[in-house]
């Protein structure tokens, strides 16, 4: 008997185990299932998303396109998804290009069977040239990646149609050469003619006439200034401004853009002073000149008379800043920002009082960048403003 209840207890321990162990069982199948239906519903999330997205996605192997949305059929001239999933992916890239477009989708497609982490390393940029159906080319812009397709390694491609940018670029650009040769040379050659008349050089003009000359004198240099700013901006833009590094003495560069100033400040009754100053810096020290005067400049003009405009530099670890500061009107918070866009100041007026063209702080801004440095604003409403000027010192 007492076997028999040995066995009984050790019966109703095993099963009180399984039914744990069951119960266990059931809950992880259940987590995993809800899991798995997350997972299914974030995928179809995803790929609801791509199907709505106007920019082409394809997925594409080595020698199969897998995968193509709706912007893709358009991209590329299709009847329909068949139409396109049946052309060979190659046939899309133009033939100048179809080698390096190969050994490109192999290495990506090779991503795709490794680690997330190690796919998305492999992410790339580039630009190429490819075909619709119809033979006509496409200038586009290519990111690709490798992914893991229905469990096949493949290649993801986001492909946007860039020839309408770049056919407007290229109107820009001639734009520029129109501007900087038809434009600039005829009107430096009307402004000299008009300050020689201002001048008196051609005799006595009424005074009616001589005010008349001098507007046309101001508004032919305001003209100047401004497609001379715009020039400046766009070989910025496009790399094609040349800058000659050197190491220069913070002091020296600060006594060049204070004495062009002086005049100026003299006029407006400022009060032009000189801070401490230390530091030598690594820069172009015309365009770190340019830079400083732009910003003593604004600070004088809207400051009031008998105001002070103070500059200085410190030497801040492996940093040197400058700092124009003023006793102005000062900007508000939402501008801070702003004011370095392309013709944007802080009240549309301030171009007529102050003469400026709205380009002078993006230029600064693009000097800075190229020389990969910063330049912001701090200000208090009432009190005045502080423009810095950040630049690694010379090794």
């Amino acid at each position: 008997m007492r076997r028999i209840a040995d066995l009984e207890r050790r019966v109703a321990e095993r099963t009180a185990q399984l039914e744990v162990a069951l119960s266990n069982l059931q809950a992880q199948m259940s987590q995993r299932a809800a899991a798995e239906a997350k997972l299914r519903e974030s995928e179809e999330r995803y790929r609801h998303l791509v199907e709505l997205s106007p920019e082409a996605v394809l997925v594409v192997a080595p020698g199969k396109l897998l995968f193509a949305n709706a912007a893709g059929v358009r991209l590329f001239g299709a009847r329909d998804l068949n139409e396109l999933l049946a052309t060979h992916p190659l046939k899309l890239v133009h033939p100048s290009e179809r080698v390096q477009a190969a050994a490109h989708l192999a290495e990506h497609s090779a991503a795709g069977s490794e680690s997330e982490s190690e796919s998305e390393k492999m992410s790339q940029q580039i630009e190429a040239r490819m075909m619709r159906l119809d033979g006509t080319s496409i200038e586009a812009e290519i990111t690709s990646a490798g992914v893991n397709f229905d469990g096949r390694p493949a290649a993801q491609l986001l492909i946007r149609d860039v020839g309408e940018r770049r056919a407007v670029e290229r109107m820009k650009d001639e734009l520029l050469s129109i501007v900087s040769h038809e434009l600039r040379t005829p009107l430096t050659s009307l402004r000299g003619s008009l300050g020689l008349l201002a001048g008196g050089m051609l005799g006595r003009i009424p005074q009616q006439g001589q005010r008349m000359l001098e507007i046309a004198v101001t508004n032919a240099d305001r003209l100047i200034r401004l497609l001379n700013d715009v020039l400046d901006l766009e070989r910025m833009r496009a790399g094609q401004m040349t800058f000659e590094l050197g190491a220069h003495a913070a002091a020296d560069v600060v006594d060049r853009a204070m004495c062009e100033m002086r005049g100026l400040a003299e006029r407006a009754g400022v009060r032009l002073s000189l801070g401490h100053v230390e530091g030598v810096v690594r820069a172009d020290g015309d365009r770190l000149v340019q830079v400083l005067t732009n910003l003593v400049s604004n600070a004088i003009k809207f400051s009031a008379a008998e105001s002070e405009v103070r500059v200085e530099s410190r030497v801040e670890g492996q940093h040197v800043r400058f700092s124009v500061a003023d006793q102005g009107r000062g900007i508000p918070s939402d501008h801070m920002e702003t004011i370095f866009e392309r013709f944007r100041q802080v009240d549309a007026s301030d171009s007529r009082i102050s003469g400026g063209t709205g380009l002078g702080l993006a230029i600064c801004r693009s000097i800075m960048q190229q020389h990969e440095g910063r330049l912001w604003a701090e200000s208090t409403l009432g009190e005045g403003s502080t423009f810095y000027v950040e630049l690694r010192t010379a090794a």
